[in-house]
């Protein structure tokens, strides 16, 4: 991926998976699909994407071509740990990332880089330009309020601690308490879902459902899988009583050591092969009401 050409030529399948692909399956390979990703396209309708939105990004690149800090160094060494194993995102799209990251630090300098954009960022690359990368990044951190998580002090984690522990004790009062027993704060095992809206425990091929959810719904959206997810641990971590078992089960960064596709293995009850997709339809049969939400988020 080059800057400058900003072709929407997306990695992922998801035109393929959306659209009746299938029924010219045989002649698929003479007409490889050059469309922008259907998902991307309803990200935009969710953002403010200014109308010089290349050229404003251009600046950025030119003005951090040259540029050293403590951010860039960081981002050099989290480069080759973002999505090692997957064989599209390779030199290129690397050194494309890097560069939205970069800008990302220059646009927002009381942010800066923190490690976990690496893997949002590069999940959102997966679905769209270079540029475009970058402006939905931008709205992430603003609109959407995610800036709050990175700045000192980590407000927004704090909040949505808060909030998370006030729906688990509406929706499983025994449970909720069971882990405030033994010590499994929040805000332990959510730090990275909510630094990466699950993109170190999501494989990239499914993260567009993650964060289609997310740019649609919101921070409710992201509610409802961490609830999803803690129903779907209950029964093991009910048979648990040191805290660091449990969090050994719970804690992303834990599962993440043996590899993306073993935290929803581990979410699997019995001989089930759940997937992400029955994962997030079964959050959104949780009901929780919006406007509520909404209040909770304006008044922590």
């Amino acid at each position: 991926m080059q800057f400058g050409t900003d072709q929407d030529i997306p990695n992922c399948r998801c035109n393929e998976e959306n659209c009746s692909f299938f029924l010219v399956k045989g002649l698929r390979f003479l007409f490889p699909d050059c469309s922008p990703c259907w998902r991307a396209l309803e990200w935009e309708k969710k953002c403010e994407i200014p109308n010089d939105y290349q050229s404003v990004y251009g600046k950025l690149v030119k003005s951090g071509e040259n540029y050293q800090s403590a951010d860039v160094h960081q981002i050099d060494l989290d480069l080759n740990r973002t999505f090692p194993t997957t064989k599209l995102f390779g030199s290129d799209t690397k050194l494309a990332l890097r560069r939205v990251l970069i800008s990302i630090s220059l646009f927002e300098p009381a942010v800066g880089y923190v490690q976990g954009m690496n893997f949002l960022a590069g999940s959102i690359m997966w679905h769209t330009t270079e540029s475009k990368s970058f402006w939905f990044m931008i709205n992430l951190l603003r609109k959407y309020e995610m800036r709050r998580n990175f700045l000192p002090g980590l407000p927004g984690l704090a909040k949505h601690s808060q909030i998370l522990e006030l729906l688990l004790f509406e929706q499983y009062p025994n449970f909720f308490c069971y882990l405030n027993e033994h010590r499994a704060d929040v805000s332990v095992y959510i730090t990275e879902w909510c630094f990466t809206l699950f993109a170190k425990i999501v494989p990239i091929y499914e993260m567009g459902m993650i964060l289609h959810g997310f740019f649609l719904n919101g921070w409710v959206f992201f509610y409802k899988v961490v609830l999803a997810i803690i129903f779907r641990l209950k029964e093991k971590l009910l048979c648990l009583r040191d805290p660091a078992d449990i969090l050994t089960i719970i804690k992303p960064s834990e599962v993440y050591k043996k590899g993306r596709t073993n935290f929803i293995k581990s979410l699997s009850a019995g001989s089930e092969n759940l997937t992400w997709a029955e994962l997030l339809d079964e959050a959104e049969n949780i009901n929780l009401d919006k406007d509520y939400i909404e209040f909770l988020i304006s008044n922590i």
